[in-house]
């Protein structure tokens, strides 16, 4: 019960006319983001920063930056999660990646976000309220997956027109939103971006 209270006023804020703009699958994807994370049990709210490469069908890294340097790193294949911290010097490799890819479905295109997931306009004015970012003359849908994915209970996205501009990922416990800017579709991504040159020394762990 307590998960169900905890997604009450995020799933309030909710119309029923929604038009999301019909977007075509991307190819690349590349953009800075600062990510806004939010405890719903302790309260608890941190901001980080970093870029995040997308290479068609499905290839991810994630950099976290603390100052100039790279904090950690996520690589993100379909077959698994590669988890580097850098302070800590640990490796983790997680053999599934739904979680981690899930709140980036935008990029297989409008069709692919309209078979996975039921679509509501949410309500710009109370998202504002709930913490949630959304900058003038943007939209903001509510994505309710139609079938169970890992860490999501549901996704908050904005538009300016036809371009995403965030993705709000909530779940019984959280609210992470990752907002981009100076992003780029379509462009030309070096094959060693998704390299994982990993320094020797670090402490590796499967999952």
């Amino acid at each position: 019960m307590k998960k169900l209270f905890l997604m009450i006023p995020f799933l309030s804020f909710i119309l029923l006319s929604a038009e999301l703009p019909e977007f075509s699958e991307f190819k690349t994807f590349e953009t800075d983001f600062v990510q806004h994370f939010t405890s719903l049990l302790s309260g608890e709210k941190s901001v980080e920063n970093g870029h995040i490469w997308y290479q068609a069908p499905s290839d991810i890294r994630f950099d976290y930056i603390d100052g100039k340097n790279i904090a950690r790193q996520y690589f993100v294949t379909p077959s698994e999660v590669l988890s580097v911290d850098h302070g800590k010097k640990s490796i983790i490799t997680r053999k599934e990646s739904a979680d981690m890819t899930s709140y980036l479905v935008f990029l297989k295109g409008f069709k692919v976000v309209k078979e996975s997931f039921d679509v509501a306009e949410g309500n710009r004015d109370k998202a504002i309220e709930k913490g949630i970012v959304v900058a003038s003359g943007e939209n903001i849908f509510r994505l309710t997956p139609k079938s169970k994915i890992a860490g999501v209970d549901v996704l908050f996205v904005t538009f300016l027109k036809d371009r995403i501009t965030s993705v709000v990922i909530v779940n019984g416990s959280s609210f992470n939103q990752i907002v981009f800017s100076n992003s780029k579709f379509n462009v030309s991504i070096k094959k060693d971006v998704f390299r994982k040159n990993i320094p020797s020394g670090y402490e590796k762990a499967d999952f």
